[in-house]
């Protein structure tokens, strides 16, 4: 599955969220049908990455 290599990549690069969740394409379409939030429907799986620290803590981290 793509989205356990991307946590694997995420980690490897000394990235440590303070949290992590995999969406997969049933559960965007679930989402979306109740929340109406425009998810993109053509996409296999959403990663939503939670970190923490200073906005310049995390821009860097984003960078990574």
């Amino acid at each position: 599955m793509r989205g356990r290599k991307l946590v694997s990549e995420i980690i490897a690069n000394g990235i440590v969220p303070a949290g992590m969740e995999i969406m997969d394409k049933a559960l965007i379409i679930a989402t979306d049908n109740f929340s109406k939030a425009g998810y993109p429907r053509n996409v296999e799986l959403f990663l939503i990455v939670e970190l923490d620290g200073t906005a310049s803590e995390v821009d860097e981290l984003i960078i990574r």
